[in-house]
């Protein structure tokens, strides 16, 4: 038998809907991250890249969703 069928009898994991409208506002959200970041790396490489690392966080679990 699947495995993804298994963990859903056991209730070890939940089917989710899909919520095309929160992975339109987490990508959106990313866009916006990615356009900052570009700026920030003016000033703080650093910082730059962290503001990146949200935005991939983003992106991912918008493609999740």
């Amino acid at each position: 038998m699947n495995t993804l069928n298994n963990l859903l009898k056991e209730n070890k994991i939940d089917s989710v809907p899909i919520d095309f409208g929160e992975s339109t506002k987490l990508l959106k959200s990313a866009e916006e991250d990615i356009f900052f970041a570009r700026k920030t790396f003016k000033d703080s490489v650093k910082w730059g890249f962290t503001i990146l690392y949200h935005a991939a966080i983003k992106i991912l679990r918008g493609l999740l969703n």
